[in-house]
């Protein structure tokens, strides 16, 4: 995955002064990303060794911790979150968090580690009002609903189209088991 700009900005200068490499830096970024989404900590870790941020973005706005929300590396998630810093409800460039990614791809246990052990705010909303029970209901994710359901998400919460949780399980989708 590239990066622009503006990530070359989040490595700490080397103990001599000097500017990073940026060719050095783009391998450390996509050794991140790549790291997240695989799943491998000691990629990650290699990365941050590097000095590069645990929550810098990639050219989509996506931070590691979404890249492993959305793959259900709930591990990798769990430790970006309590042992590297990373914000739980850090928002993507569509104001989607890790739990948005996560509910979306039916990642059952990174969704319930996202809320009870990072304490991910379960009723989050991206730019279009989509709450990660929405998504779930919409990609027909009942088990991940249910999960949701039982850590207090609201169903009531509509989107921008004036959608609810059971609309998009019923009527988007025709999806009865959700319903």
């Amino acid at each position: 995955m590239a990066c622009d700009t503006v990530m070359l900005a989040s490595v700490a200068p080397s103990s001599t002064g000097a500017a990073p490499d940026p060719k050095a830096t783009k391998r450390a970024l996509d050794q991140l990303f790549d790291s997240a989404r695989s799943g491998s900590l000691t990629g990650i870790d290699d990365a941050l060794a590097y000095g590069i941020a645990a929550d810098v973005r990639d050219v989509n706005g996506f931070c590691a911790l979404h890249h492993a929300g959305a793959a259900g590396h709930a591990d990798v998630v769990e430790a970006l979150v309590r042992r590297r810093g990373c914000d739980v409800d850090a928002e993507d460039s569509s104001g989607r968090t890790a739990l948005h990614h996560a509910a979306a791809n039916a990642r059952d246990a990174c969704v319930e580690r996202l809320i009870t052990a990072c304490e991910a705010w379960v009723d989050a909303s991206d730019g279009r009002d989509e709450t990660p029970l929405l998504m779930a209901c919409r990609q027909g994710e009942a088990s991940t609903a249910k999960i949701l359901l039982s850590r207090g998400a609201d169903a009531t919460v509509r989107n921008i189209d004036g959608n609810d949780a059971f609309i998009e399980a019923l009527c988007v989708r025709g999806d009865l088991d959700i319903a």
